[in-house]
């Protein structure tokens, strides 16, 4: 019955992906902290960070200069609330990613966990605490 219902669900959330606008922008909040700058530069070696005056955030390329998957992408200063949205980065291997992450002080929230023909997720939390996920395709 869930796997069912899971499957249904993410039909329905492709379809509606189509007809809705598409998030462009995140910011991850940091207060220009290095330990949250040098967690995710060491998570994702080719990300590429660079201060944008007046020392209010860091716009995140790739090696290349381009946005990772075509979304402007910053850490910024501001409050860090207790309910907040999560991105989830697309990744090859979760459990190499999620062991990493480890590695730099983060932690995980909810383990490598199976949305059934389609792929897997994880759910973690930042050296500041910030929520993010990964996803793996199947």
């Amino acid at each position: 019955m869930l796997k069912c219902f899971l499957s249904v669900a993410f039909f329905l959330l492709k379809v509606l992906a189509k007809l809705m606008t598409i998030v462009i922008h995140s910011i991850i909040p940091c207060d220009m902290d290095e330990k949250a700058k040098q967690f995710y530069a060491e998570l994702f070696p080719n990300w590429r960070f660079q201060s944008m005056p007046p020392n209010q955030f860091w716009e995140i390329t790739d090696q290349d200069g381009h946005y990772p998957h075509a979304v402007y992408l910053a850490m910024m200063k501001g409050p860090r609330t207790p309910a907040q949205p999560t991105n989830y980065f697309t990744v090859p291997d979760i459990d190499v990613y999620a062991d990493r992450a480890v590695s730099l002080g983060g932690e995980v929230v909810v383990p490598k966990t199976p949305v059934p023909g389609k792929g897997y997720y994880s759910e973690l939390r930042d050296v500041l605490g910030n929520p993010f996920g990964f996803w793996q395709d199947e």
